[in-house]
């Protein structure tokens, strides 16, 4: 874990080892926000859990191209260095602004139901191919 003393201090969660996929998916729910590192890849499964869950999307911003991706500060925040996601942790936590980051959790989970459902991502392949057709 990066020495940024917020997520030193603060009462986070923590396990070594996997966790079962039923309990991960009950600490998203249960949390207030949640980070989603780049992984192997810009797109992780993290990125999407997150705000279906519930909980607020912190993301390292992307550089691939998302359809109807998530908005900074509206439905989502996203962060491009250690610093910038300390400033937001420290905000939103120790700043008493939780009540904007739920307002930005219950966004996220609407945005993600009405543009990123498996159902919205078929449709919208379908409709790029008829296009091009």
């Amino acid at each position: 874990m990066p020495n940024i003393p917020i997520l030193t201090n603060y009462p986070f969660k923590t396990l070594s080892g996997p966790l079962p996929f039923n309990y991960y998916l009950q600490i998203l729910a249960s949390s207030k926000a949640s980070v989603a590192p780049i992984g192997n890849g810009f797109d992780t499964y993290r990125y999407w859990e997150i705000p279906l869950c519930g909980a607020a999307l912190i993301a390292q911003n992307q550089y691939t191209i998302i359809p109807n991706n998530f908005v900074h500060q509206k439905n989502a925040l996203f962060f491009s260095s250690l610093e910038e996601l300390k400033d937001i942790l420290e905000y939103y936590f120790i700043g008493n602004n939780e009540e904007e980051l739920v307002r930005i959790a219950e966004n996220g989970r609407r945005h993600l139901l009405q543009y990123h459902t498996p159902q919205h991502r078929a449709n919208y392949v379908i409709e790029n191919i008829k296009r091009r057709i």
